[in-house]
């Protein structure tokens, strides 16, 4: 009995883990450096109150393609 619960943990862990890496992409600043060069930003000025006020509600989805190689970024609107 332990060890099926050990295992069916285990395989939570690793459907956890691949649900992260297709989809998040918390703290990759590889990713934002992308988006800003295909948005041909190259100066960028946030305040600090915009980043603590303004934006702690918005959340985005990235959602990364095996097949096609490529990365989604989408808006999360949670109705």
């Amino acid at each position: 009995m332990e060890e099926e619960i050990k295992k069916e943990i285990k395989d939570l862990r690793t459907k956890i883990d691949n649900f992260e890496r297709k989809y998040l992409f918390a703290g990759n600043y590889k990713l934002v450096v992308a988006i800003l060069d295909k948005l041909g930003i190259d100066n960028l000025e946030i305040s600090y109150e915009d980043l603590n006020q303004k934006y702690n509600d918005v959340k985005y989805i990235v959602e990364y393609s095996e097949d096609f190689k490529t990365v989604t970024v989408r808006r999360y609107e949670n109705d």
